[in-house]
């Protein structure tokens, strides 16, 4: 199915006084409705109206054509491309997820770290998901964990073998020819073992991957602020999941919620929530 463009027209985009001021998510194109396209410099709520419900989260280097500007809003039109999979609704003619009734729910809040030095860290740009079955969902990805973990210890454990073996044939090797050959095949066998942990890496984080996409009954981007909002949500029980890489340092939550009907639920996920944290892994 060839992919398929459309046009978002008629939606709100929010553009308050302070953050123009502070910076505006503009590029240096003023926003008036002449301006043939703007493009934005950071990220930024897509609202279906003033104050209303937002509908999408537009990123850095989106463009979008203002309409008009009127009490700190722009009304605009967007234009690009999705996959035609994600489109059925828009080619068969499907009718649209229902607006948020009194009794469905909503989660807010913010996502950030404070480091060791005090300094603070918004989660800009951070997918959070919601998941459903949160008894069953929380051992599978832990089960997921601990196999990557045993396969990785053992392929680290060779690696260091080879990098021990080299280091030895330079010291008790006499010959420089032979001391050089067999220390650079220990380090061609440990690379070729540092490729295998990589690719382990990514395999672990795809079935990691794999498993959340399953039970994921809703998602939200974080704003450039480190904001959030999962709305329209049938009232259960949850588990919130949100992974934040800064400073080479990788933070991830897995925090249970339980929503009432109606419920406005605000939570913030930072340093006294967090489920893990452990430095990104980098293999040389």
């Amino acid at each position: 199915m060839r992919p398929l463009i459309i046009a978002v027209s008629c939606l709100i985009l929010l553009v308050t006084a302070v953050g123009f001021l502070a910076g505006s998510p503009v590029d240096s194109t003023p926003l008036a409705s002449e301006n043939p396209g703007a493009t934005l410099s950071g990220a930024t709520d897509l609202m279906r109206e003033p104050e209303g419900q937002r509908v999408a989260v537009l990123l850095p280097g989106a463009t979008v054509r203002v309409l008009e500007t009127r009490g700190g809003w722009s009304r605009v039109s967007l234009e690009g491309w999705i996959r035609s999979e994600g489109a059925e609704g828009v080619v068969s003619g499907a009718a649209p997820v229902p607006a948020p009734d009194s009794q469905s729910a909503s989660i807010l809040g913010s996502i950030y770290i404070t480091g060791e030095r005090g300094r603070t860290s918004v989660g800009s740009g951070v997918a959070v998901r919601l998941l459903t079955d949160p008894r069953n969902v929380v051992p599978q990805i832990a089960a997921i964990r601990s196999d990557c973990d045993q396969s990785r210890a053992a392929l680290e454990q060779q690696a260091d073998a080879l990098k021990d073996k080299g280091e030895r044939a330079m010291k008790t090797i006499e010959n420089p020819s032979r001391a050089f050959e067999a220390y650079d095949e220990a380090k061609k066998a440990r690379q070729a073992k540092l490729r295998e942990l990589k690719d382990l890496d990514a395999g672990c984080d795809a079935r990691a991957e794999s498993a959340l996409d399953s039970r994921t009954v809703a998602r939200a981007l974080s704003s450039a602020e480190g904001r959030y909002l999962v709305e329209g949500v049938a009232p259960d029980q949850y588990l919130i999941h949100a992974a934040f890489e800064i400073e080479g340092i990788r933070h991830e939550w897995d925090v249970a919620v339980t929503l009432a009907p109606g419920q406005h639920l605000s939570l913030d996920l930072t340093n006294g929530n967090q489920t893990r944290s452990e430095p990104i892994r980098v293999y040389r």
